[in-house]
């Protein structure tokens, strides 16, 4: 895929047709929570822009736009897979230089000044929400290390 965009992305931007990470925005002008992508120096504002028809030319999507309007990305990552890839590859299209939809925000200023937000004017918050109990050991080898290591500090202690 060509990763060239029409939205002006300077080469050192993390934030890249190759990169598209999702997260969970707010704005002193809409306190609150909801999807977002960061996109060049830009946050595109999944809620504003499925609110906008933005993915009218996805219908993957359209019987759960719903997932962009919570305050998590709980829901959206309860689609799984198959959903995700379709709706990073939709987006990196209606970013490509050379993509299928152009009118649905390259040429459209009415609706890029409601959905695309400068990054230094958001705040970003936990993406999901997380149960009881997380389980962040890697593997086996990382579980008897830490085990170990903390062995070897409290039979120092004594």
């Amino acid at each position: 895929m060509d990763f060239s965009s029409w939205l002006n992305i300077t080469p050192e931007s993390p934030f890249s047709l190759a990169n598209i990470p999702f997260g969970i925005i707010s704005t002193p002008s809409d306190p609150s929570l909801r999807p977002a992508i960061a996109i060049g120096d830009y946050a595109l504002d999944l809620r504003a822009f499925a609110s906008n028809n933005g993915f009218a030319q996805l219908p993957a999507i359209s019987k759960n736009i719903e997932v962009f309007s919570q305050p998590t990305l709980n829901s959206f990552a309860a689609l799984g897979q198959s959903i995700h890839r379709q709706v990073r590859k939709y987006l990196q299209d209606i970013f490509s230089v050379n993509g299928p939809y152009k009118a649905t925000l390259e040429q459209n200023p009415e609706l890029q000044q409601k959905v695309l937000v400068p990054l230094k004017e958001i705040k970003s918050h936990l993406p999901m929400h997380v149960g009881d109990y997380t389980d962040f050991y890697a593997g086996k080898n990382h579980a008897y290390n830490v085990s170990l290591s903390e062995f070897l500090i409290s039979y120092r202690s004594y």
